[in-house]
């Protein structure tokens, strides 16, 4: 009862104190959904390819901002305390929507493609700057904020699709404006939210590796080619009905998942949620079981979930690795969305007779690859995916073990290293269990072992033991 009390306080909070956060991503959400599901689709495009490719040239603007703040971006700072920033992003962003309107109503399809680069490049550099606000809350508040956000997008483009296209287009226009000054406002509102204690109890206790980037990889990768092999169904009612209802649930997914977060569940099993929609939806779509929009609307349900825990859940891995949110961000985004890129262009330039002869074993291929990548990432259990997203490393768990560790890392000066060699004695682990956990030398681990006994003035395990209790 005591938890459930908790959890309604940080939902009434955030409902009501945070709602610049979560309307600043409910703005570019609906931005995102009149552009692909409804208002470009009601006013087909004067381009070739139509909402294909205007989605097509967005995704290309996102990956090359994305790239540009993943090659400077140790040197950039903060972004979301850059006003100037923001500012920027409001005018590029509405210029590059009354520019899509403008020409698409005057017939100059190069016009359409500039207004979709620009908007392109405001999404990716406002993923960076939402990034960076989650990472600075309690991941409970996050993952409730950014539930709220999807809700009432879909809800509001749910009602817009009953209005007539002029109103979808201020509202077009309008949520390009929002979204920059409201997140810009709301993140500051975020300092200090997750607090010293859980920052000091996750620092230091993981190194970067490029099997963070694997799953993320087939999701996105997935998503583009399902959204690119068949355009017609994109421009049907039902898919972007059932597109639309699929995120409604995938919110109320989130918002309920959010409860147990920390107690009951790790990331692990939202991604595990996320996972059986996506390839129950590849699956009908592949093999063509049923409507062919059923199946592409179950692996956007899943992709929803998927896409949304990612964006507030990254921010973790930064600060465990001591690195920069910016950074890995743009590192995790870049890679997401190049996927996401590259799915399309698959789908878009490769022969249809092509396909059409591999369409089979290429979709028993990427069936398999989530099988084997989902079982050796999380089921390994020196995985550092798995060391990631397993209760024991929850941030917001009951135990005391990481937060005594970062204590005596601060009280004795350890080095990084030495905090995550730490946390493993002390929870019984030996010198080989933790060379094969750390990808190190045996004989560096004990040295390891050794540098801590001396700067803790102890001699055994059973007493390191005796000082975390104590």
């Amino acid at each position: 009862m005591e938890q459930r009390e908790k959890w309604l306080d940080k939902a009434r909070d955030e409902m009501v104190n945070g709602w610049m956060r979560w309307a600043s991503f409910a703005a570019v959400w609906l931005w995102c959904c009149l552009e692909s599901k409804s208002l470009l689709v009601v006013m087909p495009l004067m381009i070739p390819g139509g909402t294909t490719i205007y989605k097509f040239y967005v995704l290309v603007g996102t990956v090359a901002s994305l790239l540009v703040i993943v090659l400077v971006g140790t040197r950039l700072g903060s972004l979301l305390d850059s006003k100037g920033l923001h500012v920027g992003i409001t005018v590029a962003f509405t210029t590059g929507s009354v520019l899509t309107l403008a020409a698409q109503l005057g017939g100059y399809p190069l016009g359409v493609l500039v207004g979709a680069l620009l908007g392109g490049v405001c999404i990716g550099c406002l993923k960076i700057s939402w990034g960076e606000m989650f990472s600075r809350m309690e991941l409970t508040r996050g993952i409730i904020d950014i539930s709220y956000a999807l809700i009432v997008s879909v809800l509001l483009f749910l009602a817009l699709t009953l209005a007539p296209v002029y109103v979808e287009a201020v509202a077009f226009v309008l949520a390009s404006i929002l979204c920059a000054p409201l997140l810009y406002h709301g993140g500051h509102t975020t300092k200090g939210m997750r607090g010293k204690e859980s920052i000091e109890k996750s620092a230091g206790t993981l190194h970067f590796s490029w099997m963070f980037i694997i799953l993320p990889f087939l999701v996105a990768f997935t998503s583009g080619f399902i959204q690119s092999s068949s355009s017609d169904v994109f421009t049907s009612p039902n898919y972007w009905i059932m597109a639309a209802s699929g995120e409604l649930a995938a919110g109320v997914i989130l918002l309920t998942m959010s409860r147990w977060y920390g107690r009951r569940l790790s990331a692990s099993q939202f991604y595990a949620v996320a996972l059986i929609f996506v390839v129950l939806g590849f699956l009908l779509y592949a093999f063509d079981v049923g409507p062919t929009w059923l199946g592409a609307a179950i692996h956007n349900l899943g992709f929803s979930i998927f896409y949304f825990f990612m964006i507030v859940y990254w921010g973790t891995l930064a600060i465990r690795m001591n690195r920069s949110v910016v950074h890995i961000y743009a590192i995790g985004y870049f890679s997401f969305m190049l996927a996401n890129l590259t799915g399309c262009l698959l789908a878009m330039y490769l022969p249809a007779n092509f396909l059409a002869a591999a369409w089979v074993p290429f979709s028993v291929l990427v069936i398999f690859a989530f099988f084997v990548a989902g079982t050796l990432l999380m089921g390994d259990a020196h995985s550092p995916v798995r060391s990631w997203l397993v209760p024991e490393t929850n941030l917001e768990s009951n135990d005391e073990i990481p937060n005594r560790c970062a204590e005596i890392t601060l009280r004795y000066a350890l080095t990084p290293r030495e905090h995550e060699v730490l946390i493993l004695l002390a929870r019984g682990r030996n010198a080989s269990y933790i060379s094969q956990s750390l990808a190190i030398s045996h004989d560096t681990a004990k040295t390891h072992i050794k540098n801590i006994y001396l700067k803790l003035d102890i001699h055994s395990q059973q007493e390191l033991l005796d000082m975390i209790e104590g």
